[in-house]
């Protein structure tokens, strides 16, 4: 008989934990008010123009994502911002017959540090610094099927095209299937 395993992947930022406040707050010590509208979206889409040019802007988000990761390893930070989701992932991975995964547009040093603080497995980092285009392929990779959660509803074009079910957790943070 052969069991079957069920596949989860999870976006990081928005989905395990609540970091808006943290990246907007980073962004400005780096000089930058930092849309709302940006949130969720590559920072070589929005900061360029913000900037004044990719060079400023590179220099911008280097800074950022420094102050960023700071505040990350701060003493409890990360655990104040935890989303529903966090423990859903981590009851997951105890699970034998679930391999659970993680995506994020976020910085490698980023994404390791959260999932590290959450006590989730940093090892299961699949991508950072990924745009929602590469997502498609990374589920493709993983399996026929599968289920992603991510806060941003773009989330499900490249699930969906991947065969992959897909559950929104909305801005506020209740979720859809």
């Amino acid at each position: 008989m052969t069991v079957k395993r069920n596949v989860w992947c999870f976006d990081i930022d928005g989905v395990l934990i609540d970091s808006r406040w943290i990246v907007k707050e980073s962004y400005k010590r780096a000089g930058v008010d930092m849309p709302n509208e940006a949130w969720g979206h590559p920072w070589q889409t929005w900061l360029p123009a913000l900037a004044g040019s990719y060079d400023a802007a590179v220099d911008i988000h280097t800074r950022k994502t420094a102050t960023y990761v700071d505040t990350l390893r701060t003493n409890g930070v990360v655990n104040r911002c935890e989303l529903p989701f966090a423990m859903i992932a981590r009851a997951l991975e105890r699970d034998v017959l679930a391999d659970v995964y993680y995506v994020t547009g976020a910085s490698h040093e980023a994404a390791t540090t959260i999932l590290d603080e959450l006590g989730l497995d940093s090892s299961k980092l699949l991508g950072s610094s990924v745009t929602t285009a590469d997502r498609e392929s990374i589920f493709k990779k993983l399996s026929g099927r599968g289920v992603y959660v991510d806060d941003r509803i773009e989330g499900q074009v490249p699930a969906t095209a991947a065969g992959w079910n897909f559950i929104w957790a909305k801005q506020d943070w209740s979720w859809k299937l």
